[in-house]
């Protein structure tokens, strides 16, 4: 078994035609994925936590919401970036927002306690930090360092009140990923691994959808 970098960062060699549809038609064949969505969306949170305060959607890259009240801050310049900064040193004064959300960026950064420890200094007594990072998900980043139990991110946030925690993303989501790694990790030759892959992959489309049966807590 290959566990090099190149053998688990799971690249993939899209198909590309002048045909924009067509790529879509054919790497969905090839590469089988439909989003999920699981809650609490960020209208949901921003219904719940957010209307009428101050919000601070950290490193949301170009899906950064754009709802009334919200700053969306990262590290690059996407069309939705509200404020250029980094998450290391937050371009706000202490005690400014009602409510903080970040959503599976901290595992992108390799001092993830500065980020938490920043997020605590803006934020204002009795304001609501929802973060959300993987538990079980391929390296999908050259800058993808961490991943975390629900114990491990309570002593990360040992500085907060945990009100509520979770999983947003159960067995069948991670099903997909571990087969895909393990075919991906094999010494097989390039054209049969391809080959499995997209098999194992239809193999465990329809799985994705059974995390919306499971029996498991949903941050609410």
């Amino acid at each position: 078994i290959d566990l090099s970098l190149e053998s688990i960062s799971f690249r993939r060699k899209k198909i590309k035609t002048p045909f924009k549809t067509l790529n879509r038609i054919l790497n969905f064949i090839r590469y089988p994925y439909l989003a999920t969505p699981a809650p609490p969306s960020f209208v949901d949170l921003h219904k719940k936590y957010s209307e009428g305060g101050h919000v601070l959607s950290l490193s949301g890259g170009s899906t950064s919401p754009d709802l009334e009240g919200w700053i969306n801050m990262d590290i690059l310049d996407y069309k939705t970036v509200d404020t250029l900064g980094d998450a290391l040193n937050l371009p706000f004064n202490d005690n400014v927002f009602d409510f903080i959300t970040s959503n599976s960026s901290l595992e992108h950064i390799p001092d993830y306690q500065k980020v938490i420890d920043e997020c605590y200094r803006v934020l204002k007594p009795g304001g609501v930090f929802y973060l959300c990072v993987p538990l079980v998900c391929r390296q999908h980043h050259i800058h993808d360092y961490h991943r975390w139990t629900i114990p491990g991110l309570k002593l990360v946030m040992k500085d907060f009140i945990i009100i509520d925690n979770g999983v947003r993303n159960g067995p069948g989501t991670f099903f997909p990923i571990i087969l895909e790694g393990i075919i991906q990790a094999s010494a097989l030759p390039f054209f049969i691994k391809e080959l499995a892959r997209t098999i194992g992959l239809w193999i465990a489309f329809p799985f994705r959808f059974t995390d919306k049966f499971a029996k498991k807590k949903r941050i609410s």
